[in-house]
């Protein structure tokens, strides 16, 4: 288990920022809008299948889970972040975690819901991940799960780990509570942080 904030910046952060930089590359041909949620293509299928993987590793990290296990599942992972969030849910006044908002850069005031409706004993209510995992499973009878609403919902929701994950180290080690680089495409109204402050309507650091 990672130990501080240098660490998570290499070996976390870092690789969630290559997989949304391949996202964004993605959307020099695909704009974010709803109306293009459905497309479904090869590259959709390869991202979403990286992306819900490391969601995984970092949920094992989140929860101290056993990295090797095969017995871990998506139920596990359910009681990580629920667990991890309750904070979050006071500052942000919701009454459930599943009910978090991540702004979308890029788009005309977007915000999704990556955990909505996911329930601890009917995985299936959590869309992508179940679309992901239609997709890894029989790919020539579910390739059009492997679409863009999806993966831009199981990216937000890898989003929102990385900074619970940074939240967790920070309070530790008492060390800066932001990476060192913003993300280029999401963003939480609301969330506090004690180092820096993000202002989501002027797109700066103040």
């Amino acid at each position: 288990m990672i130990s501080n904030r240098d660490e998570f910046i290499q070996k976390y952060w870092n690789y969630y920022c290559m997989l949304e930089n391949d996202f964004i590359e993605i959307t020099r041909y695909i704009d974010i809008r709803e109306t293009n949620y459905k497309t479904s293509s090869e590259i959709i299928i390869k991202q979403l299948q990286s992306v819900a993987s490391e969601f995984e590793v970092v949920c094992k990290e989140l929860g101290n889970l056993d990295m090797s296990s095969k017995v871990i599942n998506i139920k596990n992972y359910y009681e990580v972040i629920k667990s991890y969030m309750q904070d979050v849910c006071k500052e942000l006044n919701l009454k459930n975690f599943r009910d978090i908002e991540i702004n979308v850069r890029r788009t005309n005031r977007m915000k999704i819901k990556p955990l909505n409706n996911w329930d601890k004993n009917k995985t299936a209510n959590l869309f992508w991940w179940k679309g992901y995992n239609e997709v890894k499973h029989s790919r020539t009878e579910n390739f059009e799960k492997g679409n863009f609403e999806n993966l831009l919902n199981a990216l937000g929701a890898l989003y929102l780990l990385e900074k619970l994950l940074l939240r967790k180290i920070s309070f530790k080690t008492k060390q800066m509570d932001v990476p060192d680089t913003k993300s280029n495409l999401f963003y939480i109204n609301g969330w506090k942080v004690k180092w820096l402050e993000y202002s989501d309507e002027e797109k700066k650091w103040i």
